[in-house]
């Protein structure tokens, strides 16, 4: 996330921009969707305990949009199924 934060550094508008940055910064180093956006969601919440800070450390909340997610679970085990597994 360093190099996504660093190159974000330029200026106006820096908080809208930090989002796409990290998100495509992960997204070259491979990581997945589900991962990106749980580090987003990490991120997100830091801000927002910035914001509730007294005095506030953050003014105004960047948006953080979530990617698409592929790796839904498609089922569920019983009870005996588990040990099957293993």
């Amino acid at each position: 996330m360093r190099i996504a934060l660093n190159s974000s550094h330029s200026g106006g508008g820096r908080k809208q921009r930090l989002a796409g940055a990290i998100r495509d910064s992960r997204q070259d180093a491979g990581a997945q969707n589900a991962t990106i956006n749980r580090e987003l969601a990490a991120l997100k919440r830091m801000f927002s305990l910035g914001a509730k800070a007294t005095p506030p450390k953050v003014l105004r909340m960047p948006a953080f949009p979530h990617l698409r997610e592929d790796n839904v679970r498609q089922g569920f085990l019983e009870d005996g199924q588990n040990t099957r597994l293993v």
